[in-house]
């Protein structure tokens, strides 16, 4: 660990990206042998990987800033400027290009480019407010795997919130069980014909879905709970407390 950083977690990272690189690269080489190519596909499964760090992260992020600055409401709103700073302005870029892409083609006579689904403006607008995760329109045609992007900023909405009831394990453990139990529900009832026997299909709405995805980032805040001593060991909390004091007038 130095400097806030954790080298589990950025090998984890590392992981997460090669494998999405490699079930990517799958579909161009058919003809790879079976063993090869299971695991390969198996490399879809880092971005639920990296939706565990994210949560680690984040916690570690908001328990540091908490532990400097102590206000809940500068934590939050400091939390929420660097997310969306950190996020907007890329994806904004990407909406651009593709858009263009979608433009350009469609003058060309071409109904849609190969790598765009059929959208509408009010996709992109959801697509504008990080919203798009909630219409099968939306969620992954306007930008090409906007879809975590989705999921990933309806976490960051409600993390400061679930950072500050995990405070307390009871009230940590009564927030998991509802989540859980809202995600079950929502997808029993929209997708599973009101029953828990659910088959989504990869790579469908229901898949990128939050209610799906959820969990992951459960499972990233619990790690966060388990494991915060070992992953703010006292010299990272010292340096981070050490930064608070040099920068006391921005908390």
């Amino acid at each position: 660990m130095e400097k806030g950083h954790v080298t589990a977690l950025d090998a984890g990272r590392a992981l997460a990206i090669v494998g999405v690189v490699a079930v990517h690269l799958s579909f161009q080489f058919p003809n790879l042998p079976g063993a090869v190519t299971l695991l390969a596909r198996m490399g879809q499964y880092g971005v639920q990987l990296f939706f565990v760090i994210s949560a680690i992260t984040i916690f570690m992020t908001l328990e540091i800033d908490h532990e400097r600055c102590g206000d809940a409401r500068h934590v939050a709103r400091r939390f929420y400027i660097k997310r969306f700073f950190r996020i907007a302005p890329l994806y904004y870029a990407a909406i651009a290009v593709y858009g263009l892409i979608s433009y350009a083609a469609t003058r060309s006579g071409i109904e849609r480019a190969w790598i765009l689904g059929a959208h509408g403006p009010m996709d992109v607008l959801l697509n504008l407010v990080f919203l798009h995760a909630f219409s099968p329109t939306a969620i992954n045609n306007v930008v090409p795997g906007g879809w975590s992007i989705g999921v990933e900023m309806l976490f960051y909405m409600i993390a400061p919130l679930l950072f500050f009831l995990a405070m307390n394990r009871t009230r940590f453990a009564f927030v998991t069980v509802l989540l859980l139990g809202l995600s079950a529900a929502t997808l029993s009832f929209s997708d599973c014909n009101g029953t828990l026997e659910c088959d989504v299909s990869n790579n469908s709405f229901s898949y990128f879905w939050p209610p799906v995805q959820g969990p992951c980032f459960i499972v990233g805040m619990w790690a966060w709970y388990a494991f915060r001593s070992h992953l703010l060991g006292s010299s990272t909390v010292a340096v981070a407390l050490s930064v608070g004091s040099r920068s006391a007038s921005r908390c």
